[in-house]
């Protein structure tokens, strides 16, 4: 199957069936239907529910054999022990896809996990993708579709919006949830959000790769606790990198404790974070470790291209400035010095007692002067060697307030690079005014310095190695799988000069050298890959070469 239509079935489908429909009011499955209503879709539903009869004008048919055959699209809102018999009466009617709720499955424990993987076996074998279990279901906000159990408001149609925008992919539907509400809080358009539970056919993978081509996309975000399928995954991000759209990527089981968890939750069976984590990032992912910083990338790259050079912070207090150097520094962001001609116009803006320098101390004086917060901005966001700006400042009272609010926005609107503005105070309150004036410039807007500074980091990083993959002296490489899987590996061990060959062939990148067999060509190998070299013996029976002397390190010559 292919998995792009396999997909669309799901966020496209042309018929609707819920099957495990209750008349009963309050109902889940009552808010299923009223989700589907309420946003227009346009389709045949059919309701299936023990029993039968009508509700509300429509036909209620008492068994999943009564449907007409090739429903696009089945939601079975049924207990765990129902489902089975559920799917496989879909599979007789060539249902083209399904979505289970219910929860009760892998993450149960191994009896429900042989329930889970018998009704994955029948699926597969017949062609039937399927979406969940255990899951809240999914939001196509491009097509007005809502599939889920819980009560869904009309949407707003997106037919014609060309904003960028970003998709929501979890196989959490509690986090997919909170993602959401914070993302929309900040006015971040949001063009899908998905669940997928415990993943019995269709992967998040695979909504990954579908969406790669999805128009107006900048930014696919994903939570995971485990890629059931890594090559799968990893080739999906690569075609949405191709496509020019970012995929960031938060993933438990970093430790014991949380891989025991994810087991409890959708089923996962999570490996070696470690590994995972060198894999993805590999392939282009933004790899997370936090949820706020998930949230807070998301918005910075919908909003701005990644930076490659280090970060400007102004602040109005020498202890500001102390506090931003420590935690750039434990971050590994960069504070650039100013280039000489900003850091004159910076000296000719500012009186002659301040200290210039980078953290930018803009002192109290930003009481009086209201336009210096955003003339010092502004040139420092003009800096080539600066690659992001963050502001950070007290709330102060209104009218300074709207002072500076005002300056920041005009220059949100005109922003080329990361440009963040950090309100300190925790959780005074905001003015309301305030605050949607920012979010409609769509400056990012964050309470924490250090939480600002922490996603700047990450993005730094990442515009740095994505640009570093883009040279062609560190290109990125694909590996070949083909060259692995033809070339059997014998038993025992290998030389060292044969296993790096090895994964040279098969794509992987390893320092240059060679075997060499004579004086000579030793001299004439470590000249072409460059002094100072090292000189390793090589043999298949000679595994620690440093008891017997046989490493030599630092030969600058020949």
């Amino acid at each position: 199957m292919s998995a792009a239509i396999d997909v669309d079935r799901f966020l496209r489908p042309r018929s609707i069936a819920i099957v495990g429909f209750s008349t009963r009011a309050g109902t889940p499955s009552q808010a299923c239907l009223a989700g589907l209503e309420a946003n227009g879709f346009a389709g045949d539903i059919h309701l299936v529910g023990r029993g039968g009869g009508e509700f509300e004008g429509r036909a209620v048919l008492d068994g999943v054999e009564a449907l007409p055959e090739h429903v696009d699209l089945a939601l079975l809102l049924l207990p765990a022990s129902g489902v089975r018999a559920a799917v496989a009466g879909l599979i007789a009617r060539r249902a083209r896809a399904g979505v289970i709720f219910a929860s009760g499955f892998a993450e149960l424990g191994d009896a429900a996990r042989r329930e889970q993987e018998a009704i994955e076996q029948m699926a597969a074998e017949a062609g039937l993708p399927l979406v969940g279990p255990n899951c809240m279901g999914y939001t196509n906000y491009v097509d007005r579709l809502h599939i889920g159990f819980m009560p869904a408001q009309p949407m707003a149609p997106r037919a014609g919006d060309t904003r960028p925008a970003i998709a929501l992919v979890t196989q959490s539907g509690g986090l997919m949830a909170h993602f959401y509400q914070a993302l929309e809080s900040r006015h971040v358009p949001i063009a899908y959000r998905i669940s997928t539970g415990n993943e019995v056919g269709v992967q998040l993978s695979d909504f990954v790769a579908h969406l790669a081509n999805a128009p107006s996309l900048r930014v696919i975000v994903c939570y995971a606790e485990e890629l059931r399928d890594p090559a799968r995954f990893l080739a999906a991000v690569r075609a949405a990198r191709a496509a020019g759209k970012f995929v960031v990527l938060m993933h438990s089981g970093r430790t014991e404790g949380a891989r025991q968890a994810a087991a409890s939750h959708t089923g996962a069976l999570a490996g070696d974070w470690a590994l995972m984590a060198a894999a993805v990032t590999g392939a282009g992912v933004l790899l997370v470790d936090t949820m706020d910083e998930l949230i807070d990338v998301t918005e910075l790259l919908l909003r701005f291209p990644p930076p490659t050079k280090g970060v400007a912070v102004l602040t109005t207090s020498g202890a500001l400035c102390a506090h931003a150097v420590d935690c750039c520094e434990s971050m590994g962001l960069a504070l650039p010095d100013f280039s000489p001609d900003v850091m004159s116009a910076l000296k000719a803006r500012m009186p002659d007692f301040v200290a210039l320098g980078n953290p930018f101390d803009l002192t109290t004086q930003v009481v009086w002067d209201y336009e210096l917060i955003g003339d010092c901005t502004s040139l420092a966001m003009s800096d080539p060697v600066i690659g992001s700006v963050v502001v950070i400042v007290p709330l102060g009272n209104p009218r300074m307030a709207e002072g500076i609010l005002r300056r920041m926005v005009a220059l949100a609107t005109e922003a080329r690079k990361p440009l963040v503005l950090c309100i300190m105070g925790d959780d005074s309150p905001i003015p309301a005014d305030y605050l949607a004036a920012v979010r409609d410039a769509g400056l990012p807007f964050i309470r924490s310095g250090e939480r600002a500074l922490r996603a700047i980091a990450r993005i730094t990083e990442y515009g740095i190695r994505e640009a570093s993959l883009q040279t062609p002296s560190s290109a990125a490489t694909t590996l070949s799988a083909p060259v692995a899987a033809q070339k059997r590996l014998p038993p025992g061990a290998w030389a060292e000069w044969e296993a790096k060959a090895f994964l040279r062939d098969a794509g992987i990148p390893v320092p240059a050298g060679s075997l060499a067999r004579t004086p000579d060509e030793a001299v004439r190998l470590a000249s072409e890959i460059g002094w100072p070299v090292a000189l390793k013996l090589q043999s298949r029976q000679l595994l620690h070469k440093t008891e017997v002397g046989g490493v030599w390190l630092n030969i600058t010559d020949e």
